[in-house]
């Protein structure tokens, strides 16, 4: 079995127009490794330490070897210039373990729309598996994510030293986005 190449439209694929910028989100694949270690290196300490829940230098060990052996459903959000700017992950449920749901955006593109956008698909997602609910574990301190949840109909299920475990139910996601033009300049990077 061949790899797409990682920049390939495929069926998958969504476009979605933030800021003058055509962006494409899909399904990743292995090929997308060097992109996503990118990502890594552009992101904050801060907004690493937001998904992953501890100081990390570039993309973890874990991660990539889970990436690469295709145990969860990753998608990676692009720019034009095939530049990963937003990974969301699905993991099925496994022994003991809830399905999770996870997000990172570029801080350049944090506020957006973009997580929304992965949220929905991540959904999406649950419900064609038959999901009724996903979970997502959120540093208690970081409000934008528990406010983006919460929107999705997330509630709090447990707390346990300073991370709160969200209850997400899964509904349908079919309504599209409309192009999410604000007031903030399109970054640099994206062109």
């Amino acid at each position: 079995m061949t790899t797409p190449h990682p920049h390939a439209v495929r069926d998958d694929a969504e476009h979605q127009t933030i800021h003058d910028c055509r962006l494409l989100l899909r399904s990743a694949v292995a090929a997308d490794v060097p992109a996503v270690e990118a990502l890594h290196t552009r992101c904050s300490p801060h907004t690493l330490y937001r998904r992953y829940h501890a100081p990390v230098h570039g993309a973890p060990r874990m991660l990539l070897k889970h990436f690469l052996a295709g145990h969860s459903n990753y998608f990676v959000v692009t720019t034009p210039s095939s530049q990963a700017i937003a990974l969301g992950e699905f993991a099925p449920a496994t022994r003991g373990q809830h399905p999770q749901l996870a997000l990172m955006v570029e801080d350049a593109w944090q506020r957006r729309g973009i997580g929304t956008w992965l949220t929905r698909r991540i959904l999406r997602t649950a419900a064609q598996v038959r999901l009724r609910t996903v979970y997502a574990d959120v540093l208690g301190e970081n409000a934008p994510a528990l406010q983006h949840f919460h929107v999705f109909g997330g509630v709090v299920q447990s707390w346990e030293q300073g991370t709160a475990r969200l209850a997400i139910p899964v509904t349908e996601q079919d309504t599209p986005l409309q192009d999410h033009d604000g007031p903030m300049a399109k970054p640099a990077a994206a062109t």
